[in-house]
């Protein structure tokens, strides 16, 4: 017999979107925001007769309850409808959490066609936002997992899900977890205090094993708080973490402060050997980019075939693919272990460009290059368009060596250089 459902305080209470009700099931706390629609209507409105320059374009949801263990938030689909035809926000905030999403990436159009809804049903969908503490059991996997690495955890960790439901014509309920995103979604987590900000590397996310990879993190200061700021394309479960590293062998090199920083936000996976001067492979090049970008394949199987599922680099190479930077070739094959050139590398970081938003600031940049006539006609427009987001860097002022082939430090360099011209981590 299931433990009933109580409400924790006898009343619901009233807030300025709907109404929210703390109840408990099986020693578990949860508050719930209903948000009314019509008053999500009223401030779109209100919101719109304001001029373009002064509109915010966002709905922000503060849930007054700070003591439950998980928070919910519903809405309907319609509701969400109008919020994505006038390109609006939704930022939701509980205690030292907020969560903001586009809401076109809720994408409840393709929900209603899968829930099989018309528009004028849009009423009958619930969207459910859930911000979860995560139970006692996974956290202390999370946290051995961390300590096995060396690592530490500095924020309890945090499940973030969206779902959308909904009741067919039999009364049976339907569901959709939604999974990925197209563009990327911030949580900011407060940084607990006598954490020293400083020692804060990057936020991570963990899968399904328990293992964790990094997300693109900015810390910040705000009002004499701080905060770490995460971006990821997926929901799941994030924390913070701080991992400082110092590597030795770039002690004395140029790209000193990439690696260091790199190393430090688990994107350099071989700290105690890494060899900047060495060139860098076509398949580890790609894993450098997925993992700086936070991009999680799906296991659609989509491999090369010369990369079997079992190989260390398959997943991060078939993230590459699934979002459109690596296409391998003509004969089905990636060749993985073979080294990359300059302009190969370019390519990819052109279409790296796609995936977070970043625009090109100075399109004749190429024209200072004095062998931009060696760079191949295949490769022109996208070396050109790296060079004029400022995300890649010649060998010298004047020369771009396309031919030449790629180093690990020069990788590490403009990597983190695409994710600071993004927004996505600190300068």
């Amino acid at each position: 017999q299931p433990t009933p459902t109580k409400a924790i305080t006898p009343t619901p209470t009233k807030q300025p979107f709907g109404v929210e009700t703390k109840t408990e099931k099986d020693g578990v706390s949860t508050v719930t925001l209903v948000v009314d629609p019509d008053i999500i209507e009223s401030k779109l409105a209100q919101e719109l007769k304001a001029p373009p320059q002064d509109q915010q374009k966002r709905i922000e949801l503060t849930i007054k309850e700070d003591t439950a263990d998980r928070t919910s938030i519903k809405l309907t689909g319609e509701s969400i409808a109008k919020l994505t035809d006038n390109d609006f926000e939704l930022s939701v905030a509980r205690n030292n959490v907020s969560y903001t999403i586009a809401a076109k990436e809720i994408a409840i159009e393709e929900l209603a066609k899968e829930l099989e809804l018309s528009e004028q049903e849009l009423k009958n969908v619930q969207i459910e936002i859930q911000i979860n503490q995560v139970s006692d059991e996974v956290r202390a996997i999370y946290e051995e997992t961390a300590r096995n690495n060396y690592h530490e955890l500095v924020f309890p960790p945090v499940e973030f899900s969206i779902t959308a439901s909904t009741t067919n014509s039999e009364g049976t309920e339907e569901s959709i977890t939604i999974q990925r995103f197209s563009n990327y979604v911030n949580r900011t987590l407060e940084i607990p205090e006598g954490v020293d900000p400083a020692k804060i590397t990057t936020g991570v996310v963990f899968n399904s094993d328990g293992t964790y990879n990094h997300v693109p993190t900015v810390v910040f200061e705000r009002d004499g708080k701080w905060y770490a700021s995460l971006n990821s394309l997926t929901n799941s479960d994030y924390s913070v973490l701080s991992n400082p590293i110092t590597v030795v062998s770039v002690e004395n090199h140029w790209s000193k402060e990439a690696v260091n920083d790199m190393a430090s936000r688990l994107v350099i996976s071989n700290p105690h050997t890494f060899a900047p001067k060495a060139f860098i492979t076509r398949g580890e090049f790609a894993q450098y980019i997925s993992k700086a970008l936070c991009l999680r394949g799906t296991d659609t199987g989509k491999q090369f075939t010369d990369i079997t599922a079992t190989d260390p680099l398959a997943d991060d190479i078939d993230a590459a693919v699934e979002y459109g930077i690596i296409k391998g070739f003509l004969d089905g094959t990636f060749k993985p272990n073979i080294t990359i050139t300059r302009q190969e590398a370019m390519a990819m970081y052109s279409r790296a460009m796609d995936v977070v938003g970043l625009d090109v600031k100075n399109p004749d940049r190429i024209n200072s290059f004095s062998d931009r006539g060696e760079v191949s006609e295949w490769a022109y427009e996208e070396v050109k368009k790296v060079l004029g987001a400022g995300v890649f860097n010649g060998t010298s002022e004047t020369t771009i060596s396309p031919m030449e082939t790629f180093t690990y430090a020069e990788a590490a360099t403009a990597i983190r250089n695409l994710l600071i011209e993004s927004g996505l981590i600190n300068e």
